[in-house]
């Protein structure tokens, strides 16, 4: 754990406690020391949380098996009957179909940029170019639910949509590190459609050959992007600030976009999670459409 950051609990996303422990153990090489484990989850106790630990039973608070039962016993929230909310979204203005480029601000300057119009050979995602010759166009057609959908004017790779493709299947809540990625869509919001990806088995000859190889999401070879996609995602704040959000059940949850100084993006549900799991000096950043 990193000392800027120390680990403490009072009560709240038990779950994403115990990984934390466990992650610390590990990186300690302590995994199967049960006390040394017990002896460290109960420096990270703060509040209410504290209070507990000290009225347990000494051989609970010694072992960590013991101890681990008893947290996820005590603070797992109860779930039955209980209706998740959709998170509270700003007023937002009408939306309004327009053309611009795409501007990515970041809390570091040295992250900020443009979406690139070129796609990372790669794993054909949009990057970032600091490069205003080199952005990518799109148009925002207004959609359903007061939704965009970004239509790319000027890609490499053609006429497409940008939407979110995650990694694996999407856990949005409080301390998820999961992730996703900016791809391009090739006809639009109906997930059956075809997308493009690299062969990676064959991407220096891709490189070679300037080829691309057209596959469906589930016959891709490529190691990316195995989770649902999305194309009506995007929002506008009355600051005029993009915003990508992940819809289920008729909610819409915003979500952080995230970029590292080398040229990377990442969509994610928590940015701290992430950075601490993945690693990394991702930066939150915002989105704003720069008129032509």
């Amino acid at each position: 754990m990193s000392s800027a950051r120390p680990l403490i609990f009072r009560g709240n996303d038990v779950e994403g406690f115990i990984k934390s422990i466990r992650r610390q153990a590990f990186q300690s090489d302590k995994l199967e020391d049960d006390q040394w484990i017990a002896n460290y989850a109960a420096t990270c106790l703060g509040g209410e949380a504290f209070k507990w630990y000290s009225s347990l039973e000494p051989e609970i608070r010694s072992n960590w098996r013991m101890l681990e039962e008893k947290l996820l016993e005590r603070f797992t929230p109860p779930t039955e009957g209980v209706v998740e909310e959709a998170p509270v979204l700003p007023p937002l203005p009408q939306p309004t179909p327009r053309v611009g480029r795409v501007r990515i601000i970041a809390e570091d300057l040295t992250h900020s940029g443009y979406l690139d119009r070129e796609l990372s050979i790669v794993n054909h995602q949009f990057m970032l170019t600091e490069r205003p010759s080199q952005a990518l166009s799109v148009k925002l057609e207004p959609v359903k639910g007061g939704f965009y959908r970004a239509r790319a004017t000027n890609a490499g790779s053609g006429e497409a949509f940008v939407g979110i493709t995650w990694e694996e299947e999407p856990d949005i809540s409080h301390g998820s590190a999961q992730y996703g990625y900016l791809p391009p869509d090739s006809k639009g919001p109906n997930p059956a459609n075809t997308f493009i990806h690299i062969n990676s088995s064959a991407a220096f000859a891709a490189v070679k050959e300037h080829l691309f190889y057209i596959k469906t999401p589930h016959e891709s070879s490529s190691t990316w992007g195995k989770g649902p996609t999305q194309v009506d995602c995007w929002r506008e704040t009355p600051e005029g600030r993009l915003i990508i959000c992940y819809q289920k059940d008729g909610m819409a949850y915003p979500l952080d976009l995230a970029s590292n100084g080398r040229r990377r993006l990442r969509v994610v549900a928590d940015l701290a999670a992430y950075n601490e799991v993945h690693g990394g000096q991702w930066l939150k950043s915002y989105l704003v459409i720069e008129p032509l």
